[in-house]
């Protein structure tokens, strides 16, 4: 399964220092190839009050929970599984610059086959130095390496500091219409540094490694990806964005589901080895947890994974990032895996130190803890969001809002109109977008209603399957009414805000907490409209 759309790359990251990673330590007895098996926190040495807190972190949030899936599994067994509607856990999500793991990864698999013979191969056993501009020492000195650790010294004007739209790196994403070839657009670009020298955080470095795991291999990148490493664990699920050239985007663009996340978590945690099958050498796994430059965030990156020093207890953890909150998570020294998707405050870094790795007690099982368990299980129900409440009565503002169309100026998602209706139960949104009719259901009893309909907001999304979306709709102290929407896959949520400004008319703000439209990281308003 694949399918092609545009993400913003995220600019993160800096400067110089090595670390030693150590090996990984082999873990589970079993492997969750058809499923995980489910444990109590308790039974596998945490404290289910501790992991409570991350949740009651969650459920204290404004508008409830801001992060989509927590997943936290010890000795390869599920202790703590929470999805806020309308998320799943085993339902795909974008993975944005999680991505990139996996594809060092999938390098790592190709060299345990053979395609490839170590990380500090040439790219040009597998390039023509003949079809590139600006070949010189330094670009010829190139390696598959210098590639996955961010540091191949091509010219792309990304990193701190550097706005999205004078980012070269962001170009890539915006030749989708023009149809221009990806890997001869970043390949031609000059040098500004010798490779394996200097730290750059771009999208445009996995790319060329998908594209040289394409070469090698003789199979595009998905579908090796799922003979060689999705099919072994059982991973059935995916959509991988594909470039105008059939090619697999490499820093970002894949969805998996947070368990199937999890297990190329535990495949590291076994050193490669899955089943009685090797996967990938363990050799490549110490390497590519090795930190060869000190980004500003956490305290080493290695092959596309960053890792992450604890100075209270010692503790070394490794990190596979993404925007809006994407998390993998591995501790070996604990046999802790934690997936997070869609934490847009990235405040699960803070979670895992005070309270996930504070949880864990014991190497062996603790007593039953029923008031943990009490207090966990109340949690879990809060966060899932799974009861629908009595519909409040429609304050006066609703008439002014019920059936009005507001017509949108001219904008970049090819909005045109907006209509809300309401019902007794739910609203209907109507949104013309490019000429073309939407229609979402909007709850109104404090839950999620899914339309089956998909979102098309510019013309890079028409590469887009019919994504479902899920919407909800809520008063504010009787002077706002907000409807959010969500993308099941995790890929945009979009804010919604009537407001009454005087006694004839209202505003109708849009903002989004998506990286396609909005700053980075937070949500940004982008159109305001008033309706007399």
């Amino acid at each position: 399964m694949k399918y092609s759309f545009r993400f913003a790359a995220l600019i993160m990251l800096l400067i110089v220092l090595v670390v030693s990673a150590p090996l990984a330590a082999q873990t589970t007895a079993y492997f969750p190839t058809a499923g995980w098996r489910v444990s109590t926190p308790e039974e596998q040495g945490m404290d289910s009050d501790k992991l409570a807190a991350v949740l009651d972190y969650f459920n204290n949030q404004p508008d409830g929970p801001n992060v989509h899936n927590v997943l936290v599994i010890r000795n390869g067994y599920v202790v703590l599984d929470a999805s806020v509607a309308p998320f799943s856990t085993d339902t795909p999500h974008t993975l944005y610059s999680v991505t990139k793991a996996v594809v060092s990864t999938l390098a790592g698999v190709a060299q345990q086959q053979g395609y490839i013979q170590s990380p500090t191969q040439s790219i040009w056993d597998f390039f023509d130095t003949t079809q590139y501009a600006n070949m010189d020492d330094a670009k010829q000195a190139m390696t598959l390496a210098d590639l996955m650790t961010q540091r191949s010294g091509l010219g792309l004007n990304a990193g701190i500091g550097v706005p999205i739209s004078q980012a070269d790196d962001i170009k890539m994403y915006e030749m989708i219409e023009s149809g221009a070839d990806w890997l001869k657009f970043i390949l031609d670009f000059p040098m500004k540094a010798q490779p394996g020298t200097k730290f750059q955080y771009n999208d445009s470095n996995p790319y060329v490694v998908t594209a040289l795991i394409h070469e090698a291999t003789g199979q595009p990148v998905e579908q090796f990806a799922e003979e060689a490493l999705f099919a072994p664990l059982g991973i059935t699920e995916y959509q991988w964005a594909i470039s105008p050239q059939g090619i697999a985007w490499g820093g970002d663009g894949l969805l998996l589901s947070a368990y199937d996340l999890a297990k190329i978590g535990l495949l590291y945690l076994n050193n490669g080895q899955w089943d009685g099958q090797q996967i990938i050498s363990s050799d490549w796994i110490n390497a590519a947890w090795t930190g060869y430059f000190k980004p500003h965030y956490l305290d080493g990156y290695g092959f596309y994974w960053y890792v992450d020093e604890h100075a209270a207890n010692k503790t070394i953890g490794y990190a596979a990032i993404g925007a809006a909150g994407q998390f993998l998570w591995v501790y070996p020294e604990y046999d802790l895996i934690v997936v997070t998707m869609g934490d847009s405050t990235y405040s699960t870094k803070m979670l895992c130190d005070s309270y996930i790795l504070g949880s864990i007690q014991s190497a062996v099982a603790l007593e039953p803890n029923p008031e943990g368990t009490a207090h966990l299980e109340s949690a879990l129900a809060a966060f899932r969001h799974a009861e629908p409440v009595a519909v409040p009565t429609l304050p006066t503002l609703a008439n002014a809002i019920d059936s009005n169309t507001y017509i949108v100026p001219e904008n970049s998602w090819g909005l045109e109109q907006i209509t809300l209706d309401f019902g007794t139960d739910e609203a209907l949104l109507t949104l013309v977008m490019h000429g073309e009719t939407l229609t979402l259901p909007v709850g109104l009893d404090d839950m999620y209603h899914v339309s089956e309909e998909g979102w098309q907001t510019d013309p890079v999304w028409q590469y887009l399957p019919n994504v479902p979306l899920a919407a909800r709709g809520w008063w504010r102290r009787d002077k706002e009414f907000q409807v959010r929407i969500r993308s099941t896959y995790g890929l945009q949520e979009i804010d919604l805000v009537w407001t009454r400004i005087a006694e004839d008319g209202t505003t109708l703000r849009l903002s989004a907490n998506d990286i396609l439209v909005g700053d980075l990281f937070f949500p940004k308003t982008f159109l305001e409209l008033t309706l007399q």
